[in-house]
């Protein structure tokens, strides 16, 4: 036995999971796992377990009755054999299967949407965080389906270079002068070579697109390989494809489109319609109208978005939440509305109600950044009001010198470095003026209402460029949600750290390490987040940062965990009852 196996044995937890690792994984393979019994038992709700079991039993020779078959059980009416038995036993009977048909049926369920999976959101086991074989492999699910990832994610590059290797064997003439024609603009003396190159340079996305999704043939290979069947793919989006294959490969997937996004894209359509502008024709006064109708709703969005997000990530307290630091829309727009509602309430703002639904209109939301910014101006002046109790701190807060508990308010944007509260509150300010000598309220009504005062070319263009000045700014300062990819990290010799990030406009964004601040509930920086550059903590480097939230079945089974006072004070309240006992 090797020592890693010997390892995972020496805890008697884990003693079940060493003696079958022989059985449901190939050592030096990096295909299956033990953590699949984990992921079963740990990641799906009962229905969700019994559609995986009725995928594997539909048809004649579905996979599931062969292997029961030879096990001397015959199965009749699937619908029956799931309600007549409980969750272990189809546990076990789903084990029984090739590893290869029990991720295909979890795969089939996912796909079909029994098993609803949200965006962002990836199932790992809980409690049971075992891995097996020569890789450490473990295995996670997401709405593209099951995955066995090795501990190194850098093998992901291997398995790609594995796989086009597979589409383009060296040994057939034919197929290695297509991957040559492919690759003629990459330096290189040799197809290998060339190969290698770009592969070192290119993103993995443009890798898989350039030499895989080229047609039916490069892709059914790449399909089997990934345990993918032709009635799988057949409703599938090009986009859906692309990630399924990253996904299962270990890469990271492209993200759907963000609301801002959109609103850019749609700004470009609008631009395009108002540049074409041959004398106010009735047909070019269509096509205006026409394009405005996406780009205002898009608008929309995107301020309601960033409205929530800001008001909330600076004025709710984190810290004391469960989960901490997870964003979800609905929540943030929730609290956004009771904040600024009742701000108003006693003013001459108090005519505008916000919706939670999200039933807000442009005007409001483009005069609710100049409400947020009066009511973090007001609460600035008294901090002491919202300091967070002696009781409420975690217990290295009294103590830790070097590494300061951040949140001492229970509103966050006490806890900022005043050079960020100045910046945010100048933001909002610039954002409400932007839009409002932008006129793009006015353009709005004016295009969608039927209105006969059509605008002038000149205020469709300051509408155009307020739009985008608005967005970058929103954007650029992380007041508008935008979601920071993960791209790597490095350590130098005295232990410095850095966290790299790039959002969808190819943005950076570096954490460093040590940060000047304590242990404050923040996301991994090892994975994808919403990041907020302007909002630093006081006297640290480390910003506002926002795990993307997700609600399902997989949450509702988790959600009391982990226990977090549990999990931060075990050592003081362990050693006080230890003290306790000595008096005595």
């Amino acid at each position: 036995m090797t020592s890693s196996k010997r390892s995972m044995a020496s805890l008697p937890r884990y003693e079940f999971f060493a003696e079958v690792a022989d059985l449901l994984c190939d050592y030096y393979g990096d295909r299956r796992c033990t953590t699949e019994i984990a992921l079963l038992g740990e990641c799906f709700t009962e229905k969700e377990l019994d559609s995986v079991v009725l995928e594997s039993l539909k048809g004649k020779s579905a996979p599931l009755r062969e292997v029961l078959s030879r096990n001397g059980i015959t199965v009749g009416n699937p619908v029956e054999f799931v309600s007549n038995h409980s969750r272990a036993a189809k546990i076990q009977a789903v084990l029984l299967m090739r590893s290869r048909d029990l991720l295909a049926s979890i795969d089939r369920a996912i796909y079909t949407k029994q098993i609803d999976i949200p965006e962002h959101e990836i199932r790992e086991p809980r409690i049971i965080r075992v891995t097996s074989g020569f890789y450490e492999l473990s295995a996670e699910c997401s709405r593209y389906g099951v995955r066995v990832m090795p501990s190194d994610p850098s093998l992901a590059l291997l398995r790609l270079q594995r796989l086009i290797l597979a589409i383009y064997p060296p040994s057939e003439p034919d197929a290695l002068r297509d991957l040559r024609w492919r690759l003629r603009k990459v330096q290189g003396a040799t197809v290998e070579e060339k190969l290698q190159r770009y592969m070192e340079n290119e993103e993995p996305a443009e890798v898989v697109r350039h030499l895989i999704l080229i047609g039916p043939g490069p892709f059914s290979i790449a399909a089997e390989r990934c345990g993918l069947t032709a009635s799988d793919v057949e409703e599938m989006e090009d986009g859906d494809l692309l990630n399924i294959l990253l996904w299962k490969l270990g890469f990271s997937v492209m993200s759907g489109d963000e609301s801002t996004g959109s609103l850019q894209r749609h700004r470009e359509s609008f631009a395009q319609a108002v540049a074409a502008y041959s004398g106010y024709s009735e047909s070019d006064k269509y096509e205006i109208k026409r394009e405005s109708a996406p780009l205002f709703s898009s608008l929309e969005k995107t301020l309601d978005s960033t409205l929530s997000f800001s008001a909330w990530a600076l004025t709710f307290d984190h810290w004391s939440a469960h989960p901490r630091f997870d964003y979800y829309l609905s929540d943030a727009r929730a609290h956004m509305t009771d904040l600024l509602n009742n701000a108003a309430r006693g003013s001459s703002r108090e005519s505008i109600i916000y919706d939670s639904q999200g039933r807000n209109t442009l005007a409001p939301l483009i005069s609710g950044f100049t409400r947020l910014r009066s009511y973090l101006k007001q609460i600035a002046v008294e901090p002491e009001k919202y300091r967070r109790p002696a009781s409420d701190l975690p217990s290295y807060a009294r103590h830790a010198e070097l590494t300061p508990f951040p949140f001492v308010h229970t509103i966050p944007f006490l806890d900022l470095s005043l050079d960020s509260q100045n910046r945010i509150l100048d933001l909002l300010k610039e954002f409400t003026r932007i839009l409002e000598e932008g006129g793009v309220a006015d353009v709005r009504n004016r295009l969608q209402h039927q209105r006969e005062d059509f605008p002038a070319e000149d205020e469709l263009l300051r509408c155009l460029r307020a739009i985008g000045a608005f967005l970058d700014g929103a954007e650029s300062s992380g007041l508008c949600p935008t979601l920071f990819k993960s791209t790597g990290n490095s350590r130098d010799s005295a232990g410095r750290s850095s966290y790299s990030f790039k959002d969808y406009r190819g943005r950076d964004y570096v954490a460093k390490r040590p940060s000047g601040a304590g242990r404050a509930g923040l996301p991994g920086l090892l994975t994808d987040q919403f990041i907020i550059p302007v909002a630093n903590l006081s006297s640290s480097t480390e910003a506002l940062r926002f795990s993307v939230g997700s609600r399902s079945t997989y949450t509702e089974l988790w959600q009391e965990w982990p226990k977090y006072r549990v999990a931060s004070e075990p050592t003081r309240e362990l050693m006080d009852t230890l003290r306790v006992v000595d008096a005595s």
